[in-house]
């Protein structure tokens, strides 16, 4: 009976103390998944975009009002104001937003919940070829990996000299515009294009002081061909 008592007692005593807390989840981490999950964001907008698919792009930006999208020396604020912006710029459909590539990419994980992309991007449309870097900042939110910051730079792609002299280049294409008047008989504009044609090989032959000379000569050369275009209606 005692020996009842004795073990009544101790089951109640083990019951009155409660389980030790479980250890800890081991916390997340950046993983190769996140890697592919942000590159697959990239991959889509590209793929948005080239088949005329704004809101598509516009997927892989956060829908906050605290997105930034810094371009051409502008900062915008919010993905409206963003969206708006590239319709504004770019339309909505194949024929006016032209095919655009990434490249080169680059992701760095800032934490668990956080990664920075960087690489190139190119846009060709029609004859118009353009293209740069960016650095996007993405944060794993409840709807996924989404953009929150995007920096986005142009490189230069001005088209390369022609003659050598930034004031005969001017002239160039002026006799070029006005070449392609219909207003002025057509031999007279194959000889204004045929006599630059022949010029520019000169000008790339001229030392130093020589091409000073002919930019200042230029420079009256183009106020000449202004004058004439708009004389003969042409400008």
């Amino acid at each position: 009976m005692n020996r009842l008592l004795v073990a009544a007692v101790l089951s109640v005593a083990a019951c009155s103390h409660p389980a030790p807390p479980a250890p800890p989840a081991p916390p997340h981490a950046f993983i190769d998944a996140d890697k592919l999950a942000i590159t697959d964001v990239i991959t889509k907008q590209a793929a948005a975009w080239n088949r005329g698919d704004l809101g598509g792009y516009m997927d892989g930006y956060a829908k906050i009002d605290t997105l930034v999208f810094t371009s051409g020396g502008k900062i915008n604020r919010g993905w409206q104001t963003t969206y708006d912006r590239f319709k504004k710029r770019y339309g909505s459909d194949t024929s006016t937003m032209g095919k655009l590539s990434f490249a080169d990419l680059e992701v760095t994980p800032i934490g668990a919940d956080g990664a920075i992309a960087l690489g190139t991007w190119s846009l060709e449309s029609g004859d118009k070829s353009t293209g740069g870097v960016f650095t996007l900042v993405f944060e794993r939110r409840a709807e996924g990996w989404k953009i929150v910051h995007d920096h986005t730079s142009s490189l230069d792609k001005t088209p390369p000299s022609e003659t050598g002299i930034p004031e005969c280049d001017t002239y160039v294409a002026a006799v070029d515009k006005l070449a392609e008047c219909r207003l002025l008989p057509q031999a007279s504009r194959d000889a204004m294009k045929e006599a630059v044609n022949e010029t520019k090989a000169v000008w790339k032959t001229l030392d130093q002081n020589g091409k000073k000379t002919a930019a200042d000569s230029c420079k009256l050369a183009t106020d000449s061909m202004q004058q004439m275009s708009r004389a003969s209606g042409c400008s």
